[in-house]
């Protein structure tokens, strides 16, 4: 929304307009210091998504978890030990006379390599990295958790300033009318058309709009502190407002099948009952045997025997078989199907609660639409009482009053149009979000 103030000469601003835009420009001007900015909301959305903590310590977990996996899975791969050791013997001895003779035996090498690989051990290491997999996945669903609640708030952040903004605008252009309608009244009431009380009430009114004007200072500022915080670049001056709205779903049942079958959040928990499922499954195998292949090859020299050296080969199969682990077993079974009925507990929470958010926002967002219709009537018919009002004053029809009040309630209109159409965009996006569809690959990020 932009809006103009009047001047008293076409094409230049009065000095009251220039003082009274001067905080509104000074504020600004710390848009267009040197740094990044974005100039539209995709870049603002792409800045935060680059940028934030949030997101990267996600991808982090993301990252450990596919390390997880190519660990769990290399459980049943072939291992090779070597050993290696050399050793050589002085003797001395001492005969009666006293006399002593050394002898120092050649040297002691041998060498050792052992291989071992289990060939089948009932899918316990197929069933582990089926569980790395299943929480592979929930780490990957939780980093769009993460960047749906980082991108939204990046959006509202982006919406919030040019609310602001108008906001801000809005209050400089009230007190701009209020200023006119002082000095007119002033002037009227030098020449006696009105009473000091008409006067009285203009001040007053200017007043209230001045403080007005200042409160809506620092909420700008707030907005950009708070838009900062959310991207990490500064805004943009010549930023552009998105007059059109994202695509949402079209029916309150595909807002609820959206919600159900998109979200992250509910995504990320299934996969965390399948694992749990897998987990429990797995851990019933720990009472059977596994099977295992070994070779062996030592090479050993010691010249002081008959064979100066000796090479022996050897290949074996072997059995482990588990006979007694004092209630482990069955310890971490009970374990496993309590996480799984925790897990599922948790599952139907979480649809339960994204079901709701999905649906608030559905009729949140259709309220917001329905309500613009009317506020842009008001608006208009506000827009021409306060000008009717204005013509009324000037032939001594309506008192300064009068005028005040119709100029209060014109602001008042256009300030909830402004308002409901902020609403409607954050309302907009608030939908996407409940609805699972504000990820990065959603937004074509």
């Amino acid at each position: 929304m932009r809006l103009t103030c009047s001047s008293p000469e076409p094409g230049l601003p009065g000095r009251a307009t220039v003082r009274r835009l001067l905080p509104l420009a000074m504020a600004w001007g710390l848009l267009a210091a040197p740094g990044a900015a974005a100039e539209t909301l995709q870049a603002a959305i792409a800045d935060a998504h680059a940028w934030h903590p949030a997101i990267q310590t996600a991808r982090a977990q993301v990252r450990i978890a596919e390390a997880s996996v190519d660990e769990v899975g290399l459980g049943n791969s072939l291992t090779a030990t070597g050993n290696f050791g050399a050793s050589m013997t002085e003797r001395t001895a001492k005969t009666s006379g006293g006399s002593s003779q050394s002898e120092a035996k050649p040297l002691f090498t041998s060498a050792r390599l052992s291989l071992s690989k289990r060939v089948f051990d009932f899918g316990r290491v197929r069933g582990r990295v089926g569980v790395e997999q299943s929480l592979l996945d929930a780490s990957r669903y939780q980093l769009q958790v993460v960047e749906q609640r980082v991108l939204h708030d990046a959006v509202i952040a982006y919406l919030n300033v040019f609310r602001a903004r108008a906001r801000l605008e809005l209050a400089v252009k009230g007190e701009e009318l209020v200023q006119s309608d002082l000095k007119a009244t002033q002037e009227r009431f030098e020449v006696g058309d009105v009473t000091p009380t008409d006067v009285a009430q203009a001040e007053a009114r200017l007043a209230d709009r001045r403080a007005d004007r200042l409160n809506r200072e620092q909420d700008l500022d707030q907005a950009l502190r708070e838009y900062r915080l959310a991207t990490g670049s500064e805004f943009a001056e010549n930023s552009a407002y998105p007059n059109e709205l994202p695509p949402v779903p079209a029916s309150e049942i595909e807002v609820e099948d959206s919600a159900v079958n998109m979200h992250p959040a509910v995504l990320m928990r299934r996969a965390r009952v399948d694992a749990a499922t897998r987990g429990k499954d797995t851990m019933a195998l720990e009472i059977l045997p596994t099977f295992d292949v070994t070779g062996t090859a030592t090479y050993a020299r010691n010249p002081n025997t008959f064979f100066e050296s000796s090479t022996d080969l050897s290949v074996g199969i072997g059995a482990t078989v588990p006979l007694w682990s004092g209630g482990r077993v069955d310890a971490a079974v009970r374990s496993s199907d309590e996480l799984l009925g925790q897990t599922r507990r948790e599952l139907d929470a979480e649809m339960r609660g994204v079901r709701l958010q999905a649906l608030s926002a559905w009729h949140r967002f259709r309220s917001a639409s329905e309500t613009i219709t009317a506020l842009e009537s008001s608006a208009r018919a506000n827009r021409i009482a306060s000008e009717g009002v204005r013509r009324e004053a000037e032939v001594g029809n309506r008192t300064t009053l009068d005028v005040l009040n119709a100029n209060q309630e014109l602001l008042v209109a256009e300030d909830r149009l402004d308002e409901a159409r902020h609403v409607l965009q954050v309302a907009a996006y608030g939908l996407l979000h409940a609805t699972g569809r504000m990820t990065a690959e959603q937004l074509g990020l």
